[in-house]
C-alpha cells in the first residue's frame, strides 16, 4: 500500500516506525516501485541499525529524520539528516539534540544531574508540553515534578550533546544485584550477522532475583544457535549481562505502532520456565 501510493499520488514526506521502514525495503526485491518523489522520511520509536543503513539510503535515497518524544512532550529531540552519516555509527545510535526550546535533564535515583556519559532518568520541560492528565491528578502528581516531566526512560548524554537512549526505567533487569539494560544486550544480539531481530526480558531466578531471558529471529537461510550467540555476546558486553536463556523464534510481537510487546515475552519467559520445571 505504501508502495503504490507513493509510485501513484508523488508522495514527499511520510513518517514511518523502523520497522516499517525495513519491511517496505525489503518489499522492494519484489515490488519495485517509483520512489522518486520522497524528500523526507521521518522515523521514531528505536533507531535504524547502522547495518540496514545503507539499504536504506540507497532505496530511499531521500533525507532521514529521526525524533524522540512522547504523548505528553511532542517531540523532543532530533537526529538531522546530516548526521545520518555511514562513517558515524556513534551518532546512529543516538536520538539527536532536543530541540529549540526543548528542555533536558538526566538524574540518578536521588534525583541529582549525572554527568555526560552516566545513564540517568529523561525529565523535559518544554513550551508545548502537557498540563496533566484529564480528570486523574495522582497520575499526573507521579509523572510531574516542579513543572518537568517524568519519561520514564533512561539515557546519557555524550560530549556532543546527542542523548543515546539506553531503555526504559521499567525494562531494567537487575541480576545479582546488577543493572542490566535490556537494550544493550539487545543492540550485542543484532550485532551479529545472523540476528533479524532481538528482544530481551527478565524473568525470576530463584538465584539471580531475575535473569536475562533472549528472544531471537535468525535471518532467513542463516544458520545461528543460542550457544553462538552467547559466546558473541561475551565478546562484546559483560559477562553477567550475557542472556542465560536465548530462543530462537520465527517473530517477535508487536504493537499495531511496531514496538515490541514485552509484557507478552516475559509471560513467555515465565511460562517456559514453569514447564522446566
Amino acid at each position: 500500500t505504501f508502495l503504490s501510493a507513493v509510485s501513484e499520488y508523488g508522495v514527499t514526506r511520510t513518517c514511518l516506525v523502523p520497522t516499517a521502514i525495513e519491511a517496505v525495503v525489503q518489499a522492494l526485491h519484489n515490488y519495485p516501485a517509483d520512489l522518486t518523489s520522497l524528500r523526507s522520511v521521518m522515523y521514531a520509536g528505536s533507531p535504524i541499525a547502522s547495518h540496514t543503513l545503507r539499504s536504506v539510503i540507497d532505496a530511499f535515497d531521500c533525507d532521514l529524520v529521526q525524533f524522540y518524544g512522547t504523548t505528553e512532550t511532542f517531540i523532543i529531540t532530533l537526529l538531522r539528516p546530516d548526521q545520518h552519516r555511514l562513517d558515524a555509527a556513534q551518532i546512529l545510535r543516538s536520538c539527536g539534540q532536543p530541540m529549540p526550546p526543548v528542555r533536558v535533564r538526566l538524574i540518578d535515583d536521588n534525583g541529582a544531574d549525572v554527568s555526560d556519559g552516566v545513564p540517568g532518568e529523561v525529565l523535559v520541560r518544554s513550551p508545548w508540553m502537557f498540563g496533566g492528565y484529564w480528570r486523574n491528578q495522582e497520575a499526573t502528581q507521579a509523572v510531574l515534578s516542579d513543572g518537568w516531566y517524568h519519561t520514564g526512560d533512561v539515557a546519557f548524554r555524550d560530549q556532543d550533546g546527542n542523548l543515546h537512549l539506553v531503555d526504559r526505567l521499567k525494562d531494567m533487569i537487575v541480576t545479582g544485584g546488577e543493572n542490566v539494560y535490556a537494550a544493550e544486550v539487545e543492540r550485542a544480539l543484532e550485532a551479529h550477522p545472523a540476528v533479524a531481530a532481538a528482544a530481551v526480558v527478565g524473568a525470576p531466578d530463584e538465584r539471580w532475583g531475575e535473569r536475562v531471558v533472549a528472544f531471537v529471529v535468525p535471518v532467513d537461510d542463516m544458520h545461528v544457535d543460542a550457544d553462538g550467540l552467547a559466546l558473541h555476546c561475551r565478546e562484546i558486553i559483560a559477562g553477567y549481562k550475557v542472556p542465560k536463556e536465548i530462543h530462537l523464534v520465527d517473530e517477535l510481537p508487536m504493537t499495531a505502532s511496531g514496538k515490541v510487546r514485552k509484557d507478552q515475552l516475559r509471560e513467555l519467559a515465565r511460562s517456559k520456565q514453569r514447564r522446566q520445571r
